[in-house]
């Protein structure tokens, strides 16, 4: 074997190596699916080397050189494929033809015979990953160079058969290893980048995992210093993931327990040192930079590698906040439900007393003409709307109790109410209340009670020139908190003021009823508040800074359609008229009471003590051609039919009717919404003359 031939051919490979090398550093990103663009480059890459080693071949005789054009060419063919290897077989094709000489059509043959190839021996790869092997890229190399070798025939026989004895040898050990040489420099490269590609991939994959999950993740290295914070985590901690990475944990996750407010530490440090885990017993606070506080419960595990050596850990956080405040306010339900049951029967029974004694001091002062005794008795009625206001406190706590829903302007309310609480006071109020503001939906009188609690408070918490800020809206259907309907619209109304704040250990027990830190207060206020907001499919929410003051928002349906007449007229006025009035009420001081107010207006009175004498009296009316204009009727009557039992039987006998509903415990919605049960209106007890003059005007004069 020529020794020149074989270090002329072992040159011109090393060189196409090392060129291959060079071109490896250049594109790192190498792909099995390169964009057009990036084929292009490559092709012009490749055809670029094609051309330098073609520079440097070894000389046969003057026009027959040989170089490493075919292994460069066949292995383009094979990973890059088919434009990449025509642009690099137009290039050196392009250069042979411009070098000329008798071997010009062997070397374009060549050119286009090892490229064909490589594509071939491509397709083939596809369903057998053999081909790719080292014994797979030699054959490739083998059969290239013999196809090669072949090619030299379509020289003059002399020099073909002269060319052949010289070259065959060196180009079968060289060429071929050669060929496997480069085509495994470039498969170890694509296989890095396709694992690199899958390991991507992976990790994105991951990424929108984490993205996507409800709770919060962080991992970190085995010292404990953060390497990945998904966005759930980033709210809680109110850090940013740029800004999280490589920081302690310590520095990232401020968390504290939530009964001693204790920060840890170090508990997460045993997962990584001992892969331990100790789970708390109680939920944990995490305090975000802006200082807010998100309840939450965690889980650790510790992250091992291949050999079971813990490399970090996996922190998931789970925000708890919204499940507590549930959990507490069905709990608060559960007490509010338990008082009602004995609230209910209470205010029923004082309803009644309270009817009889105020009705008989309200005749008592119609029929005194002494002035020393109408005197005390005019005092005395003044003590009416305060035992009233209890009642109706007391209601609220009830199973019934039911807001008698109306449109109404809440900022009147709110402006009138609060100059009247604060009038005398140095406590200064400021009002920010939207222009596009939609009518409240509810009960306004139990609205006002509200009202009125809330900025009582707030004056009573705040020092000398303390301010209240009162702001009124409509809620965004983006902001309405969690806990209420987002098919409704609702208003909001915060009150803030400058006090001395609440405790965070007080504020879940503030609406708790008989919970109190005034000396002298009840601890109904709030408690009420908090159960009326929730019979108006509302809510009260409460946030505080101990020493800087506190806010109250209340969120009420809005009415979206209409806004009722707002007109409420609370004089008292003379009455008289004609008629019969068919009256149920089985207390008696109470009936007593009512016989003579409704005869003293001129009116004739069927009085009935039970559901079965009412019928009777009406039955007997009925049959003898009397009429009866007005029924007021009680729906409670233990042991006997009630006003609702016997509503039905009474609109047979008298057509057009109108029956009121009377109760002094609103266990059901008829008092709410009497039209709806087929009453026509309602008396809540206890009431006074005008209250009964009110109802007498609308029914029976006109």
């Amino acid at each position: 074997m020529n020794s020149e031939v074989f270090f002329s051919l072992v040159n011109n490979l090393s060189l196409l190596l090392v060129l291959g090398f060079l071109y490896e550093l250049m594109y790192p990103g190498f792909s099995s699916k390169p964009s057009r663009v990036r084929q292009l480059l490559i092709g012009g890459a490749l055809g670029g080397i094609g051309m330098v080693i073609m520079m440097i071949p070894w000389e046969f005789t003057s026009g027959i050189t040989f170089d490493t054009r075919s292994i460069l060419l066949g292995i383009s063919g094979l990973f890059f494929g088919t434009v990449p290897t025509l642009i690099a077989m137009f290039a050196t094709g392009l250069l042979r033809i411009f070098q000329g000489g008798s071997g010009t059509l062997t070397g374009l043959l060549v050119i286009c015979s090892s490229g064909s190839l490589g594509l071939l021996w491509r397709r083939a790869a596809r369903t057998r990953p053999e081909a790719l092997s080292l014994q797979g890229l030699y054959l490739l190399g083998i059969l290239i160079h013999i196809v090669m070798l072949l090619l030299m025939f379509t020289l003059p026989l002399p020099v073909a058969t002269s060319l052949l004895r010289v070259l065959t040898l060196p180009v079968l050990i060289i060429y071929p290893l050669g060929t496997a040489l480069l085509g495994r420099l470039l498969h170890g490269r694509l296989q890095q980048n396709l694992l690199a590609h899958q390991l991507q991939a992976s990790r994105e994959r991951m990424l929108v995992t984490l993205r996507s999950i409800g709770e919060g993740v962080i991992t970190t290295d085995e010292q404990g210093n953060i390497q990945l914070i998904n966005p759930v985590a980033e709210q809680l901690t109110g850090w940013k993931q740029r800004d999280a990475a490589g920081k302690p944990l310590v520095t990232v996750l401020h968390m504290v327990d939530e009964q001693t407010r204790e920060r840890y530490t170090d508990r997460f440090r045993r997962v990584i040192e001992h892969g331990v885990f100790d789970a708390p017993a109680e939920l944990s606070i995490v305090r975000a930079l802006d200082g807010s506080e998100r309840l939450i419960a965690e889980s650790c595990s510790p992250i091992r590698d291949t050999s079971g050596q813990i490399v970090g850990m996996v922190l998931v956080l789970r925000d708890q906040t919204e499940a507590k405040n549930m959990q507490e306010r069905m709990q608060r339900n559960d007490k509010l439900e338990s008082l009602g049951i004995l609230a209910g029967g209470l205010a029923h029974d004082f309803n009644n007393l309270l009817g009889g004694i105020f009705g008989y001091i309200e005749l008592a002062h119609e029929m005194s003409s002494e002035d020393a005794v109408q005197s005390f008795l005019s005092k005395a009625m003044g003590v009416f709307d305060r035992a009233k206001a209890i009642t109706m406190q007391l209601l609220t706590f009830s199973k019934g109790g039911a807001p008698v829903q109306e449109s109404f302007r809440i900022e009147q309310i709110i402006q009138e109410n609060t100059a009247f609480i604060l009038s005398g006071t140095d406590k200064t109020v400021i009002y920010h209340i939207a222009d596009d503001l939609l009518p409240g939906w509810g009960d306004r009188n139990q609205i006002a009670q509200v009202i009125d609690n809330l900025v009582m408070n707030a004056r009573q918490a705040m020092a000398s020139n303390g301010q209240l800020t009162i702001t009124v809206r409509n809620v965004p259907k983006d902001c309405i908190p969690s806990l209420l309907s987002t098919e409704s619209s609702y208003i909001s109304v915060a009150f803030e003021d400058t006090g001395v704040g609440i405790p965070k250990e007080l504020l879940t027990k503030i609406f708790d009823p008989f919970f109190t830190t005034k000396e002298h207060g009840t601890g109904l206020g709030l408690a009420t508040c908090y159960s009326i907001m929730e019979k108006h499919h509302g809510m009260l929410d409460v946030s505080s800074t101990e020493g800087k003051g506190s806010r109250f928002t209340i969120y009420l349906p809005a009415a979206v359609e209409h806004l009722d007449a707002e007109i409420h007229s609370q004089t008292t006025r003379l009455f008289s008229g004609r008629g019969t009035i068919l009256l149920l009420e089985d207390e008696e001081p109470m009936r007593e009471v009512l016989e003579q107010m409704l005869r003293g207006f001129g009116l004739e009175v069927l009085s009935a003590a039970d559901g079965d004498e009412a019928v009777r009296f009406a039955q007997e009316a009925h049959e003898s051609g009397r009429s009866i204009a007005l029924a007021i009727l009680d729906l409670t009557v233990p042991g006997g039919l009630s006003g609702y039992d016997i509503s039905e039987r009474l609109s047979e006998l008298f057509p057009g009717l109108p029956l009121i509903a009377c109760s002094g415990y609103s266990h059901d919605p008829i008092m709410a919404r009497p039209k709806d049960f087929g009453f026509q209106g309602s008396l809540q007890k206890p009431y006074r003359k005008q209250d009964l003059i009110a109802v007498l005007s609308r029914y029976l004069e006109g």
